[in-house]
């Protein structure tokens, strides 16, 4: 529908035109008629893990990382000195994470040769190559975490899912009855006995 508000002159001319018992009186009434299910026209239709955590900021805790809410800093400074490769760089080492062999990580310089096998199977270019810094991995490979990934009987990375949620049971006041399709893809997954474990590198 379109509506409009009109004044003055105008409102008194609709009302000379449309008397009481004109018959589309009934149907302008009802156009002055709130939306019966205008909470759930607010909703999304789809989401996103990340796009979940903006619109619900307390939806969980990130476990492993001690004081994170005094190290997050809500008004972070610029860096005066960009770095022109930090998302190639981004992109290589997430990449070496998705691809390499944890159990195969234990120094640098197996890191470095876990990139070189990438590079022939054509998943990092010569140049993401390059600005791999294989210290994190080693930390990764090294940590309980790492640890627990290695020994797990199942393990999947970026797994994709979507799943439909009713919008009370994902949102914070969500209107029951009403379907969201929460979807994206997992980094990691691990298949332990007592249950799955999500990491978000």
């Amino acid at each position: 529908f379109l509506t409009c508000q009109a004044s003055g002159p105008i409102q008194k001319n609709i009302h000379q035109t449309w008397k009481d018992d004109a018959p589309g009186i009934p149907l302008l009434a009802r156009s002055r008629a709130c939306y019966a299910h205008l909470p759930a026209s607010r909703l999304p239709s789809k989401l996103t893990p990340t796009g979940l955590r903006a619109l619900v900021p307390e939806s969980g805790q990130v476990y492993g990382v001690p004081n994170r809410a005094a190290a997050r800093d809500p008004h972070p400074q610029p860096l005066e000195r960009p770095d022109p490769k930090a998302l190639l760089r981004g992109t290589a080492m997430h990449t070496l994470l998705r691809r390499a062999d944890l159990s195969r990580c234990g120094g640098e310089d197996e890191v470095l040769e876990q990139a070189d096998r990438l590079v022939l199977q054509g998943y990092l270019s010569a140049q993401e190559r390059a600005l791999v810094w294989p210290g994190p991995i080693v930390a990764c490979a090294r940590s309980p975490l790492g640890k627990r990934a290695q020994a797990a009987p199942k393990v999947l990375r970026e797994y994709e899912f979507s799943v439909l949620l009713d919008a009370a049971e994902l949102l914070q006041d969500g209107p029951a009855g009403e379907d969201i399709l929460l979807n994206g893809a997992i980094d990691l997954l691990l298949f332990e006995a007592d249950g799955l474990t999500v990491v978000d590198f």
